[in-house]
C-alpha cells in the first residue's frame, strides 16, 4: 500500500483542530468556574458585609441604650462612665439602684476627681480617669433618710384617706412639715450635702402605687389567679377603676407640686399620662361599639351622641347622673364653650374626663 500523504495531513490537520476544540472548550469552562468563583466570593463578602453591619448596629444600640440609663442617673457624669467599659457601667447601674433605695442621688455618689469630663474623648475606652471611684453608703444616710420616709409614708396614707376639706387641709399641712424638717436634714448633713433624693425608690412606690393598689383591693375590684398573677376586674367595672386612679394621681399631682424629687415627678407623670391613655381608649372602645346594650333587656347603649343642634353640658351630664338618666360605664358626648364636642366617661363618683 503506498502512503497517502493527502490523506495523512488531513488527519493531522483534523486531529489538531479537534485538540484546539477541546482546548478552547476548557478555557471556557475555567473561565466559567472563575467567575463562579469570583461571584461567590462577591456575594460571601456582601453577605459578611451587612452581617457587620449589623453587628455594629446593634452594638450601637445596645451602647447608646446603656448611655441613657446612665444618663438618667448620673447625668453628665454617664460618658466617664461608659467610656470605662461594660463591667464598670453594669456596676454603676445596679449601685445607681442601691443609692436610690437609700434616698440618695447617685450623680453626687461618684468621684470623678481628676481630668475633666469636657476632656474625655466619647467612645474611648479607658479614657475615663482611673481613680473614679463611688462613695459607700453610710448607716447614717441610711438610718436618718429612712425615718423621715416613713414619716412621709405615713402623712400620704392620711391624706389618702382624707374624706372631709379640712381633714385633707390638715393632713397636707402635717405633710409640709414633715417634708420642710426632711429638707432641712439634708442640708445639713455632713459634707453639706450628700445627694439625698426627696425620696427612695421604696418611698416613691408607697406614695404613688401602693395606694392606688390598695383602694382598687378594698373595692374588690383586684383578683389574685393560683399562680400569684394579678390582674384587674375590668368587666364592668372600667369607669369604676378609671375614677379611682384619677383620684389618687389627682391628689398626689396637688399634693407634691412642689416636691424637686425627679425620678418622683417622672413617676408621677408617667402615671398622669397613663391614665389619659386609658381613658382615650375607653372612650374609642366604646364609640366604636355604640349599639352595645350597656344593661341587657334595658336599651341602655354605652354611647350617647349628641343630636343635632344639642348643646348639652358637663353639668348636664352630672345632673343627668344624680337623676339616673345616665349611667356608670356610659360614654356621653357634650358640647364645648368653644363650640366643639367633647365626651365624658360617666362613673360611680361622677364624670371624668
Amino acid at each position: 500500500m503506498g502512503f497517502n500523504l493527502g490523506a495523512f495531513l488531513g488527519g493531522a490537520a483534523s486531529g489538531g483542530s479537534q485538540v484546539l476544540d477541546e482546548r478552547r472548550a476548557q478555557a471556557d469552562r475555567d473561565k466559567v468556574t472563575k467567575e463562579e468563583r469570583q461571584w461567590q466570593i462577591a456575594t460571601e463578602e456582601r453577605a459578611a458585609a451587612r452581617t457587620r453591619k449589623a453587628n455594629r448596629a446593634s452594638k450601637e444600640k445596645s451602647a447608646s441604650q446603656l448611655l441613657e440609663k446612665l444618663q438618667f442617673h448620673y447625668g453628665d457624669k454617664a460618658q466617664a462612665i461608659a467610656n470605662k467599659g461594660i463591667g464598670f457601667a453594669g456596676e454603676a447601674l445596679a449601685r445607681a439602684g442601691a443609692y436610690q433605695d437609700a434616698g440618695l442621688n447617685p450623680a453626687l455618689m461618684v468621684d470623678i476627681p481628676t481630668g475633666k469630663l469636657t476632656d474625655v474623648p466619647a467612645g474611648q475606652a479607658g479614657a475615663a480617669p482611673s481613680a473614679m471611684t463611688f462613695k459607700p453608703i453610710t448607716e447614717k444616710d441610711e438610718k436618718d433618710h429612712t425615718t423621715f420616709q416613713a414619716r412621709l409614708v405615713a402623712a400620704n396614707e392620711d391624706l389618702m384617706k382624707a374624706s372631709t376639706e379640712p381633714e385633707r387641709v390638715a393632713a397636707q399641712e402635717a405633710f409640709d412639715r414633715i417634708n420642710a424638717a426632711h429638707q432641712k436634714f439634708k442640708q445639713e448633713a455632713e459634707g453639706g450635702g450628700s445627694g439625698q433624693l426627696d425620696f427612695s425608690k421604696a418611698t416613691r412606690d408607697a406614695i404613688l402605687q401602693k395606694p392606688i393598689d390598695d383602694i382598687l383591693k378594698t373595692e374588690g375590684l383586684i383578683e389574685t389567679s393560683l399562680d400569684g398573677t394579678i390582674k384587674l376586674k375590668l368587666q364592668g367595672n372600667e369607669s369604676k377603676i378609671l375614677a379611682l386612679k384619677a383620684r389618687v394621681i389627682g391628689t398626689n399631682s396637688t399634693a407634691y407640686v412642689n416636691v424637686k424629687d425627679d425620678p418622683f415627678q417622672t413617676k408621677l407623670k408617667a402615671q398622669q399620662v397613663g391614665l389619659k391613655a386609658d381613658m382615650k381608649a375607653y372612650i374609642t372602645k366604646v364609640k366604636n361599639n355604640e349599639g352595645d346594650t350597656m344593661l341587657a333587656g334595658t336599651g341602655t347603649t354605652l354611647y350617647v351622641p349628641l343630636a343635632a343642634n344639642e348643646n348639652r353640658t358637663k353639668e348636664d351630664i352630672e345632673s343627668g347622673l344624680r337623676t339616673g338618666q345616665y349611667k356608670p360605664n356610659q360614654v356621653v358626648q357634650y358640647r364645648r364653650p368653644d363650640g366643639k364636642t367633647g365626651s365624658v366617661i360617666v362613673t360611680p363618683y361622677g364624670v371624668l374626663g
